[in-house]
């Protein structure tokens, strides 16, 4: 029997060499062929909410987010407040959600979802910046310290759209951060209200395990227990700090200056980065000055359609 439901689709047609562009034609017309109603909505801005939330049309039945973990997060906040499913057919170059889903950019796996699929409730992690109050939802991390800088570096020049290619050019922002004379900025890690470090170089917190098969930093981290795991890294020069990643990386080890936790509610505060050598105007001003977040876990709080043999819940 066909369905007369409708079908928002979310692109960012950036990601990912621009797969999702390519993607979306395909997926719109095989979804046109079971009888579902579709439209399409491009978006670039990672800041920017998704019009359908602001232009009064009726909410779709279903949400397919043809991007990244970033374009994922901006819609999973709308998502929520509407109750609407949600499928993530990754494109970009993390996929830290869809991995541990078993998503696939794959038009016959998005419409088996849509029709075959079974819909759960998985935790959402509330990222609150102080003073201001500004508030972020993540899927699946916030990163802290040396493995952020090395993002923000990254991204905020003109990248790569390649895997292969984006890949080399983290290292890349790596290496000129490495060989940088600005000193590690410590962080103070709390997690309900136990001081874990005071002096962490790392901090990273998941709701769902990351950067699996390489550098596994939070592989107990489940999206439906309730709790955010994290996890601290600390080391005595930036040097003993890559040593430590790259121990991680090769022999799967956490031992060292490293430190797991889970819990409900997490404190991550620093002093200010000074001139860290990044292109202007694309890093977080707000890291040239004190500065504290405040985490929290939001349980069972957005729906998202998963294989009928996904038996987590």
């Amino acid at each position: 029997m066909k369905s007369s439901r409708t079908v928002q689709i979310v692109v960012n047609p950036n990601a990912g060499a621009r797969r999702g562009s390519d993607l979306v034609t395909r997926l719109v017309a095989e979804l046109q062929r079971h009888g579902f109603v579709c439209s399409v909505e491009m978006t670039r801005e990672k800041t920017a909410p998704p019009c359908w939330t602001q232009n009064g049309s009726a909410l779709p039945d279903f949400l397919v987010c043809l991007a990244g973990d970033g374009t994922l997060d901006k819609i999973a906040s709308g998502a929520m407040q509407h109750k609407v499913p949600i499928i993530f057919a990754p494109v970009g170059f993390g996929n830290i959600f869809a991995r541990e889903f078993g998503y696939r950019a794959d038009v016959d796996f998005i419409v088996g979802l849509l029709t075959e699929g079974r819909q759960i409730q998985v935790d959402v992690g509330i990222r609150t910046e102080q003073p201001t109050g500004r508030q972020k939802v993540f899927l699946s991390t916030a990163s802290y310290g040396f493995l952020e800088e090395v993002k923000k570096f990254a991204e905020g020049a003109r990248r790569p759209h390649r895997r292969s290619a984006r890949a080399l050019w983290y290292l890349v922002a790596a290496g000129r951060l490495l060989l940088s004379t600005q000193p590690m900025t410590p962080l103070r890690v709390t997690v309900d209200g136990e001081t874990v470090t005071e002096k962490g170089n790392i901090a990273l917190v998941s709701n769902v395990p990351a950067y699996t098969g390489y550098l596994s930093l939070t592989p107990s981290a489940n999206p439906v227990d309730g709790k955010l795991d994290v996890c601290v890294i600390s080391a005595d020069s930036k040097w003993t700090l890559v040593l430590s990643l790259l121990n991680i990386w090769l022999t799967g080890s956490t031992n060292g200056k490293i430190e797991h936790r889970a819990g409900t509610s997490i404190q991550i505060s620093g002093q200010p980065i000074a001139d860290i050598p990044l292109p202007k105007g694309r890093y977080d001003e707000r890291f040239s000055r004190a500065w504290s977040d405040s985490l929290t876990v939001i349980p069972r709080a957005i729906t998202i359609i998963v294989p009928r043999n996904d038996t987590r819940i």
